[in-house]
């Protein structure tokens, strides 16, 4: 076959769209494209960008499961979900002799930008979602001639990298409002943190964000969600965790404010739990705090506050290992039980329903009940 076109050619393309439908928000972008190899010329580059700005919206937003924070008092209409994004492609292909042609290509095939922020009702699914992909390809075809036309072969690989990260509330301990407990160590962690932080957080199952982790000790370094990838690499080349965290590090101030704070130390200091619902109640006509803490605890799991306080309070003085085997004894009452199964049904199951817990109120909660929680299981002890 003798080739007649040995001509140089290019092209170079600028877009602009509102979105297509493909690109609306979804994450499929600029695919792989393999028709430059069919160009008659011997040589030819293509480059093309397009910049897509979806236009979607979220309304009438609900935090469906508010017993880790109830954030539907916060904007719920209007809530842009998607980010402009830009869709590069570049392509050249070459003919390496009359029969075989190849081409590179570099493209973004996938990706997603969902930035709502923090101040919205689904905050604590979604603060900011990213998704990115670089493509690289290389592809070859053999041609020969078949009775009144051509036949080719075609063949190629590619390599693909895709990141992404999800920012969103961080830390709850919601364990309280399923009929549960704080469990995975946290008799050993809830009562480390000052001001009785660990008490409150424990009972009520309210969210916090990265500060106020930070500033309470559960968490040791906060960083910018988009630099993970790139704390994991520095990890892995260097093995030095101290100064790759300490480089990556982004400072954060504590949401909870003093005033907050001081009432946490206040109310749930209390040595016994009935105290802590008597300070609360007492406070609650005065204080917004008050009110608000006392409603919150008020429809968790009697028997679960009642297990998690005494847990909490018993976990200052514990060891991990004496913790771990207190939260194990813990558990297999909790799975022989009422609650823990009605609360994942409310929750879980039926999304929002109010459970019934039973018994249903504090005061009825037996003390005798409650010291089996803690017996130990004999034979069947956790071995550590």
């Amino acid at each position: 076959m003798n080739r007649k076109n040995i001509s140089l050619g290019g092209m170079t393309a600028l877009a602009l769209l509102a979105a297509t439908s493909a690109q609306a928000g979804g994450l499929e972008r600029g695919g792989y494209n393999i028709d430059l190899l069919f160009d008659p010329s011997d040589y030819i580059f293509e480059s093309a960008v397009t910049f897509v700005n979806p236009q979607r919206d979220m309304n009438n937003v609900r935090d469906n499961i508010p017993l880790d924070g109830d954030l539907n008092g916060l904007p719920n209409n209007g809530i842009r979900d998607t980010e402009s994004y830009w869709v590069p492609r570049i392509g050249f292909k070459a003919a390496i002799t009359d029969s075989i042609d190849c081409m590179a290509d570099y493209s973004h095939p996938w990706g997603a930008h969902i930035n709502p922020g923090r101040n919205w009702a689904g905050a604590n699914d979604n603060v900011e979602t990213k998704i990115e992909s670089h493509n690289y390809a290389a592809t070859c075809s053999y041609s020969f001639d078949m009775g009144p036309g051509q036949f080719r072969v075609i063949g190629g690989g590619f390599y693909q990298e895709v990141s992404g990260f999800k920012d969103r509330l961080v830390f709850a301990m919601p364990e309280v409002g399923i009929g549960f407990f704080p469990d995975v160590g946290g008799s050993h962690i809830l009562p480390d943190l000052g001001g009785y932080f660990g008490m409150y957080l424990a009972l009520t199952g309210n969210r916090i964000r990265y500060g106020d982790a930070l500033w309470s000790g559960l968490a040791t370094h906060t960083m910018a969600a988009e630099g993970l990838t790139g704390l994991l690499e520095r990890l892995c080349e260097t093995g030095e965790a101290e100064a790759v965290l300490r480089n990556y590090f982004r400072a954060a101030t504590r949401e909870t404010d003093r005033d907050t704070l001081e009432a946490v130390a206040q109310h749930f200091s209390r040595p016994t739990l009935h105290e802590v619902i008597e300070s609360l109640q007492t406070e609650a006509a005065s204080s917004e705090f008050a009110a608000k803490t006392l409603a919150t605890i008020l429809t968790r799991s009697p028997t679960s506050l009642a297990v998690t306080f005494r847990q909490v309070r018993a976990g200052l003085t514990m060891s991990m290992d004496d913790c771990m085997r207190m939260e194990f004894r813990i558990l297999n009452r909790m799975l022989s039980g009422h609650d823990f199964y009605e609360g994942i049904r409310a929750v879980l199951v039926d999304k929002g329903s109010t459970p019934v817990w039973q018994p249903a109120r504090l005061d009825d909660v037996d003390p005798a009940d409650i010291d089996r929680y803690f017996e130990t299981l004999d034979d069947r002890e956790l071995a550590l």
